[in-house]
């Protein structure tokens, strides 16, 4: 009998991305999670906030990113005092790139666990 390992399709075709305004910073929130805070502007979130993607680059200036709002997010940090997420739970933001169960009522969260880190404390989560 033989084992498989669990992988994840990527390429264009499994994800979709925007570019949008914003006042981060590359040096300081490459790949972090962010929301929408106005008309065509991300910012990072905060609790309760829905999730809309992952930065995944900055222009040369800094003045826009693209974010990826399809797909799989990988390595999402946790709330790991809170009510951290297990696989097959929604997620929103608990505090700037980082994730709880998505549970408030007045939002519609945005993405599913699909893989827990308990060592690293993180979540892959698919939007």
């Amino acid at each position: 009998m033989s084992t498989r390992g669990v992988g994840y399709l990527g390429g264009e075709g499994a994800a979709a991305y925007l570019t949008l305004k914003t006042a981060l910073t590359e040096s300081a929130n490459l790949r972090h999670i962010v929301t929408m805070s106005a008309n065509n502007t991300v910012a990072a979130g905060s609790d309760g906030k829905s999730v809309l993607g992952q930065i995944v680059s900055f222009s040369p200036d800094e003045d826009t990113c693209t974010i990826k709002v399809k797909g799989i997010l990988t390595d999402i940090p946790y709330d790991t005092t809170g009510s951290a997420p297990s696989v097959g739970d929604p997620i929103q933001f608990s505090a700037a790139n980082e994730v709880d169960i998505g549970v408030t009522a007045s939002i519609a969260y945005r993405g599913i666990t699909i893989a827990k880190d308990t060592s690293a404390g993180t979540v892959t989560i698919l939007l």
